[in-house]
C-alpha cells in the first residue's frame, strides 16, 4: 500500500539545521511507514524552503539524499488546494484562482438566458464565491493589486451572468 499526499512542515534557523532536520524526519517517517505497512516514495516526493523574499539564501540545495534517491526541491507546492511558493508571494494560487474563474466565462454567456434570479444566486455561490472564498484568509495578505485580479474577474463574471 502507498501513502499519498503526505506534507511535513517544520522550522530552522539555518540551512544545515533545515538539512539535518529533513534527514532525521525522513528517517522516522520512514520507520513509520514500514511499520504500518506503507511505502515512501523518494521519487515522488519534493521540498520546498518557504522564506521571505527579502532575504537572500545562497546554498539551498536542490535536492537531498535519502535512501540512496534524490528528493527534489521544488519552488512551490500545492497544499490543501492552496498552491503555496517559496516565498509566500501566493502569485501562483492567484494565478489559478484567476485560470478557473476565466474558465466559467463561455459556460455563463451559454446559460445565462435560461436562469431565475434564484438559479444565478445558487451558481454564484457554487462557482465563483467558493473559489475565492476558499483560502482567503492566507492569500488575501498578498496585498490588493493582486487581490484586485480576482476582483474584476468576478465582477465580470456577475455582470455575465445578471445579463
Amino acid at each position: 500500500m502507498c501513502s499519498q499526499d503526505k506534507n511535513v512542515f517544520f522550522h530552522a534557523n539555518n540551512i544545515e539545521d533545515l538539512i539535518i532536520a529533513a534527514r532525521h524526519i525522513m528517517i522516522e517517517l520512514n520507520s513509520w511507514f514500514a511499520i504500518n505497512k506503507l511505502t515512501l516514495n523518494a521519487s515522488k516526493s519534493s521540498f520546498s524552503v518557504f522564506k521571505s523574499p527579502h532575504k537572500k539564501i545562497h546554498n539551498i540545495p536542490d535536492s537531498i539524499d535519502f535512501l540512496n534517491q534524490k528528493i527534489e526541491r521544488t519552488s512551490s507546492i500545492k497544499f490543501l488546494g492552496m498552491i503555496l511558493d517559496e516565498n509566500l508571494t501566493f502569485d501562483l494560487h492567484i494565478n489559478e484562482v484567476c485560470n478557473k474563474l476565466k474558465s466559467l466565462f463561455h459556460v455563463f454567456y451559454g446559460i445565462r438566458n435560461f436562469l431565475s434570479k434564484e438559479n444565478i444566486k445558487t451558481i454564484y455561490y457554487a462557482l465563483i464565491y467558493s473559489r475565492i472564498k476558499y483560502g482567503i484568509a492566507i492569500y488575501g495578505q498578498a496585498g490588493a493589486t493582486k487581490i484586485h485580479k480576482i476582483q474584476v474577474l468576478q465582477n465580470k463574471l456577475l455582470k455575465v451572468l445578471a445579463g
